[in-house]
């Protein structure tokens, strides 16, 4: 490997490889090692992160799926902005955020190719919602009226002597969606407390069944990937 006079591969510029070197005491081998061994606890973090994301947006279309049944004659939230309206409490929302809830469905939509009357499977068009789309389900003015009795119902896979705080949950998924942004970037994690994301990460896990959780814990790699930092 070529590397300059003051050991920066070619490849990474100065100001993004400067935290590995200072991470390693101004080592350019070990930043390097350091370097990749992020890459790699980005991969085992996005493993688990794929497998809690798929599970996270599945229950919350049953839960929305459900309502839509009760309040909205059985209008699919996902089919058309008029149902969405219809399903989501966007009553107490300003015009603007409201047409951008809208706009993000209607994406989604075409992104998956939807129409009325094709016969596009309905998860195609979940696969196109963003992370930040069921992130905002949880915000503080959505899970007034979201959480009893629609949402609460898929995250009830804890002990009964625990209640789960909707409050705390919005936070872990604040924090896992800074993590997600960080690794579709190719950004620095291990300086970002991995251990506690993948705590986040793993509570969310927990609350959403037994099924998914053992799964993700089973087939985890973040611990061992996390005991084999580079070191001289």
């Amino acid at each position: 490997m070529a590397s300059g006079s003051d050991g920066n591969p070619p490849w990474i510029s100065k100001s993004r490889f400067v935290k590995y070197k200072d991470a390693a005491n101004g080592d350019p081998g070990l930043a390097l090692e350091l370097y990749s061994w992020n890459v790699e606890l980005s991969v085992a973090l996005f493993r688990d992160f794929s497998h809690l994301e798929v599970a996270l947006r599945n229950a919350c279309d049953k839960a929305l799926f459900r309502r839509g049944r009760y309040v909205a004659h059985g209008a699919d939230w996902l089919k058309s902005d008029e149902n969405a309206r219809l399903v989501l409490p966007t009553e107490n929302h300003t015009q603007e955020t409201v047409r951008k809830l809208c706009q993000k469905l209607q994406d989604a939509r075409d992104f998956s190719g939807y129409t009325k009357n094709s016969s596009i499977p309905r998860g195609k068009i979940l696969a196109e919602l963003s992370f930040g789309f069921w992130k905002y389900l949880f915000t503080k003015r959505m899970r007034q009226e979201l959480w009893e009795g629609c949402l609460n119902l898929e995250f009830r896979y804890v002990d009964r002597a625990k209640s789960v705080d909707p409050a705390k949950l919005h936070g872990d998924l604040e924090r896992l969606a800074r993590l997600r942004n960080r690794i579709a970037h190719h950004e620095s994690i291990f300086d970002k407390s991995p251990q506690e994301d993948h705590d986040a990460l793993l509570r969310m896990t927990e609350l959403l069944g037994p099924d998914v959780d053992r799964f993700v814990r089973k087939h985890s790699t973040v611990r061992a990937v996390l005991a084999s930092r580079p070191t001289r």
